[in-house]
């Protein structure tokens, strides 16, 4: 059939004017049997499907697809070279002994225990063909013959965890630096030391692990259930953490021990540990004060006046926006934020500009907490206005460095740079980007439908073929991935794709926006081409206006 579109019942050779030439085969190249759709009859899904012998070993029951070759010949063409076979002189791939794979068998098939191989004799008077994709390494002996069946696993059953903790007499910090040298003890508790590994195992399977991560993983397990002090008892997360001076894993150990409810976190958390350094040299009044605040922000407060807990990174801004006042008062004598006044505040306050807003944010916030919780009896910061941050122009990017990130041969480069430059993503949603968001040659993301343009496909396909081929198996749902998060199923962090950008991704994102708004679109189309609200559209085209007013605002890098 010449096309189905508008269908016309004739081939090529039928049809008014001919007979023509058809085309070859989109798939497999053959000029013979057109069917439909640019693929001959054999490769075409609706056509009737047909099979024959092997080219190369000449095997019968090969399915006519593709190389027309059966499951050997496709392993031995690409063990071996082309060649021309001492035997039965055919252009053929060829092992060690110029043998093609079908003369090499026949060899094998007559060569008697302990003699050497025999090409051209034993293919003299004949050779002995088989059917397809059923050759084993001894005829008439199938694999599965050689050794028994291996009985099924026997999954442990969840111990019962101890209740109690032995009480130590000295606190030591554990040495694991030869725990990957020297013979681990038995474990006290061997039922929960046999449940820890079949957990371990189990989390490997499911996300596809390979056997250096297991084989680790496994390790530390038996670690950790032979330094127990108190066996049976649910494992200590500070336990685990002196895993990282073995060089054993730590974060995938921490993971399987909380989804099976063995873990005993008691870590600190990483605010607090950064916080108490931040305010250690404050008087103790004043330091009881700000950790007061501290507390508010962090765990909030269900009761009047109500408070909602505040992100780890605006705690850190604040305190951090705060510290210059705080030390400018206790250079001046003050102890305690009850002394404060609003000229105190004032002589503090930078001038103007983004310091004196941010500045003051953070004081203002202080100020208010403790009022609110009866700690200070007035909030001296309540009057004075602080100004608002300075909106930052978005500037174009530097072209070396895109132009570099974009045409390098790295694709764990080249297709997040071209997916910033582009399509213009948030970097988060670049790093949570999932295979099920990509089909149709589109992008779909938060309610956005993104067309891909053909050197964005290029690239990603380029990365998705060398993600299938690094991590195979891994079960993270995620595009983009590192020898971190092929483990699990979180996303890369912002720190690794900036490292492999060798930018900002905010930065190319911003030169995607800011080039489409030089190009004259509206607010309206940056809003929802690029998923901003319409204010932070105005921001793109007002600075798309100056710069196409005054070119030279560019710098000479970019």
């Amino acid at each position: 059939m010449a096309w189905s579109k508008p269908r016309v019942d004739l081939c090529y050779g039928c049809l008014p004017g001919g007979p023509f030439t058809p085309p070859a085969c989109t798939h497999c190249g053959a000029r013979r049997n057109y069917y439909s759709a640019g693929l001959c009859q054999d490769c075409h899904p609706s056509s009737a499907k047909r099979t024959e012998s092997c080219r190369d070993c000449l095997a019968w029951g090969v399915p006519v697809r593709g190389k027309h070759l059966c499951w050997g010949c496709h392993g031995w063409r690409d063990r071996y070279p082309m060649g021309r076979c001492i035997s039965c002189g055919r252009a053929q791939a060829v092992d060690e002994h110029q043998a093609c794979r079908l003369c090499r068998r026949q060899a094998i098939l007559l060569r008697s225990p302990r003699q050497a191989l025999d090409i051209v004799g034993a293919n003299r008077n004949g050779q002995q063909l088989y059917i397809a994709n059923m050759w084993f390494s001894e005829p008439g002996v199938r694999k599965d013959q050689h050794q028994p069946p291996r009985p099924p696993a026997v999954i442990p059953a969840r111990p019962l965890l101890a209740e109690h903790r032995q009480q130590v007499l000295f606190e030591q910090r554990r040495d694991l630096t030869d725990g990957r040298v020297h013979h681990v003890a038995e474990p006290g508790d061997p039922a929960m030391a046999a449940y820890l590994d079949h957990c371990v195992r189990d989390h490997a399977a499911r996300h596809g692990w390979s056997s250096s991560p297991l084989n680790r993983a496994r390790l530390a397990a038996r670690v950790l259930a032979a330094t127990q002090d108190t066996p049976g008892a649910a494992i200590r997360a500070m336990d685990v953490m002196a895993l990282s001076t073995a060089q054993l894993p730590v974060r995938p150990m921490l993971t399987i021990l909380a989804e099976i409810g063995m873990l005993d976190d008691d870590r600190a958390p990483a605010l607090d540990s950064w916080f108490i350094p931040q305010i250690a040299e404050l008087p103790e009044q004043m330091r009881a004060e700000i950790t007061a605040w501290y507390e508010a922000l962090t765990f909030g407060s269900t009761t009047p006046p109500r408070i909602k807990p505040k992100k780890p990174v605006t705690i850190r801004l604040r305190v951090m926006w705060a510290k210059p006042a705080l030390h400018a008062w206790v250079a001046a004598g003050i102890q305690s934020l009850r002394e404060i006044t609003a000229s105190d505040i004032r002589d503090v306050l930078p001038d103007s500009g983004t310091p004196r807003a941010t500045m003051g944010e953070a004081l203002h916030s202080i100020f208010k907490v403790l009022k609110a919780k009866k700690i200070i009896f007035t909030d001296p910061a309540r009057a004075i206005r602080i100004g608002r941050v300075e909106n930052r122009d978005p500037q174009p990017a530097n072209m070396t460095i895109l132009r570099a990130a974009i045409h390098s041969d790295d694709p764990e480069r080249s297709a997040p740079a071209a997916l910033l430059a582009f399509c213009g993503l948030w970097s988060r949603e670049l790093r949570e980007l999932r295979l099920n968001d990509i089909y149709d040659q589109r992008i779909h993301v938060n309610g956005r439908t993104i067309p891909l343009a053909d050197p964005v496909r290029e690239r990603l396909n380029t990365y998705l073929d060398y993600r299938n081929q690094r991590w195979p198996n891994t079960a993270n749902p995620h595009v983009f991935l590192n020898q971190q998060s092929a483990t699990h199923t979180r996303p890369v962090d912002r720190t690794w794709l900036n490292r492999r950008l060798g930018t900002s991704a905010h930065a190319l994102r911003e030169d995607r926006i800011l080039h489409e708004a030089q190009a004259g679109a509206d607010p309206r189309q940056l809003a929802d081409l690029f998923g901003l609200t319409i204010g932070g559209a105005l921001r793109y085209t007002s600075a798309a206006e100056r710069l196409n007013a005054d070119p030279h605002t560019i710098n000479s890098g970019s």
